[in-house]
């Protein structure tokens, strides 16, 4: 291992000017220590979901969990698209769709052989009007009139397919290491175009209205809100302008980097005076943030700041801290920490640790993250033991 850290000082030494930047950001490591708390919390839970993670310095992590949830998304899209197929294949013999009942064999065979490939452009317009309804932030105006009249347009009107494709540009998706992420495309054709090709357009119309029938019944009251926000105590603009110094010009030149730059879900905070009000998060996490960056909190401070995340959470809520630790690490740091636990316990929080070495963190990294993690001073010094805390909220 020592020689493997010396090459990859080496290795930074030839790509930057000593003091160049010190920005940083955490990758995968961050989200396999949240993502098994982050899904327990998603399968235990109902309603819009809010993910909120503190001292979020550049916010490559919501980009990540995003991308996770999008993923998600389009793998339940897919079923639901899937289910629709497999029932249009026997419809006619069901006489489950009225607008397939007159139509001859050939015409039939062709519709199937149109929407039954998956990298068939028809099916993906009609996946990306799916896709567009399911992934949102918030669920809350998608009633039934709603859902019916964006899937009329949609199948009718939209032009937007959509891509998968992988990050930094030359890699595989294979690859170790690699982002990947959907993008919107914007086609010459919209569905209904296609379909009224294959059957004409009254049939092409008769089966839309057939398929936003179906479709509504079955994401109606079936979409749930996901919304990650980044909270850091620096404005956006000064972290980005550090993070273009800090991190390599391959990562830079992503999606996901520049995605962080907006200013969509980024809110500027102390961590003492949290902007959420009372049971309105179901998710926080913060990893290198607090209590770690909290050394020149008073005590009081960091038993305010665990009162306010409790308040803050939902019944059902949980939130990861790593590490649980301070960067000093003294005597009173210690008794922070234990009166914080203390503070949670007094209000049925349930706590659990789990330990780290710091080799096995650094071992599973890909060279990617260890080049956005590099300067993290969980790297550079402290502990080799590293704990990450986790809290419950109590259901009532």
């Amino acid at each position: 291992m020592a020689t493997q850290e010396l090459s990859e000082r080496e290795r930074y030494i030839s790509l930057y000017r000593e003091g160049e930047g010190q920005a940083y950001a955490w990758g995968k490591t961050a989200r396999l220590l949240t993502e098994p708390y982050l899904m327990t919390t998603l399968q235990e839970t109902t309603g819009d979901f809010l993910l909120v993670d503190l001292c979020c310095s550049y916010p490559i992590y919501r980009q990540i969990m995003m991308g996770q949830h999008k993923t998600r998304t389009r793998t339940e899209m897919r079923r639901v698209s899937g289910a629709f197929i497999d029932d249009l294949q026997g419809a006619h013999k069901r006489d489950q769709f009225s607008s397939v009942q007159g139509l001859d064999a050939s015409t039939l065979k062709r519709l199937r052989n149109e929407l039954t490939p998956r990298d068939s452009l028809t099916r993906q317009l009609m996946e990306s009007t799916l896709f567009g309804l399911m992934c949102v932030e918030s669920s809350r105006e998608l009633d039934e009139e709603t859902i019916r009249n964006r899937l009329a347009y949609g199948f009718r009107l939209s032009t937007k397919s959509y891509e998968v494709k992988t990050e930094p540009p030359g890699h595989n998706p294979s690859d170790k290491g690699t982002w990947q992420y959907m993008v919107s495309v914007e086609e010459e054709t919209t569905f209904k175009k296609d379909m009224t090709m294959i059957m004409g357009e009254r049939n092409a119309d008769a089966l839309i209205d057939d398929m936003v029938e179906y479709f509504t019944e079955r994401l109606v009251g079936n979409i749930r809100g996901f919304r990650v926000v980044s909270l850091d105590i620096k404005d956006l603009k000064s972290i980005s302008q550090e993070a273009e110094k800090s991190f390599p010009k391959k990562y830079r030149n992503t999606r996901y980097f520049r995605g962080g730059r907006t200013g969509n879900n980024y809110i500027q905070a102390d961590m003492r005076y949290l902007p959420f009000v009372d049971n309105s998060v179901f998710f926080f996490s913060s990893i290198e943030g607090w209590p770690f960056y909290g050394t020149n909190f008073e005590l009081g401070e960091h038993v305010e700041i665990a009162k306010r995340i409790f308040g803050a959470l939902k019944p059902g809520g949980r939130a990861v801290f790593f590490p649980w630790s301070m960067q000093a690490e003294t005597g009173e740091n210690r008794a922070s920490l234990e009166a914080v636990e203390t503070a949670w316990k007094e209000k049925g929080i349930a706590i659990s640790k789990t330990y780290f070495e710091r080799d096995e963190l650094r071992g599973d990294m890909s060279s990617r993250e260890y080049d956005l993690v590099h300067r993290s001073p969980v790297f550079r010094e402290g502990e080799d033991k590293l704990v990450s805390l986790v809290i419950e909220k109590p259901i009532l």
